[in-house]
């Protein structure tokens, strides 16, 4: 049992891109998907492989190897669709596999190692462990600059629609609350 004044876990969904894992943390996934058809636009930043429409919102989607600059390698049967809230709209991240859930209590999160350097390293927020792992924290506000998240703001597929991309609030997941079973709230198929 711990004490009353006990740091509250933080609870992270791993990911892998690779052989290396990521974590984002659970309070910002609306859900978690199969990829989908996605249906390219012109002029979106480099990173955005195009959109798809997911309960009547256009859902930007964000090939996360190319983002963070890793090698690009084609889909596979694991391969998702992170879904996360991104500065009130929601953004699909494309990523290898996901791992699954892992609580972390704060004091076990660790700075992001010095040797990450430059811009880059601001996406990252720490690092924790999972077992033998090092696992990187991302800060999603750090995975596009203000620039960029207009740029997605403006992504439209038809002008007589509202596509804002604004999360409407029925489509959060309210994910990793106490007593969730939070080992099966994403999607498997």
């Amino acid at each position: 049992m711990k004490p009353l004044n006990a740091e509250p876990d933080r609870q992270f969904t791993v990911f892998t891109l690779g052989e290396l894992e990521y974590a984002i943390d659970i309070m910002r996934i609306s859900q978690i998907i199969q990829p989908q058809p996605i249906r390219p636009v012109p002029r979106a930043p480099s990173y955005i492989e195009g959109v798809i429409e997911l309960r009547g919102v256009v859902v930007p989607i964000m090939d996360l190897r190319r983002r963070l600059g890793l090698e690009l390698l084609p889909a596979t049967r694991a391969t998702k669709f992170i879904i996360v809230q991104l500065d009130r709209r929601l953004v699909g991240l494309i990523v290898d596999g996901v791992v699954g859930v892992h609580r972390v209590g704060r004091s076990a999160i660790r700075r992001t190692p010095e040797g990450i350097a430059g811009p880059e390293a601001a996406v990252f927020s720490g690092v924790c462990r999972r077992g033998d792992h090092l696992v990187l924290l991302v800060e999603l506000a750090a995975l596009v600059s203000s620039e960029e998240n207009l740029q997605l703001g403006g992504l439209t597929l038809d002008s007589d629609r509202d596509w804002s991309g604004e999360a409407p609030e029925a489509d959060v997941v309210e994910a990793g609350g106490a007593g969730d079973d939070v080992d099966d709230w994403w999607e498997s198929e």
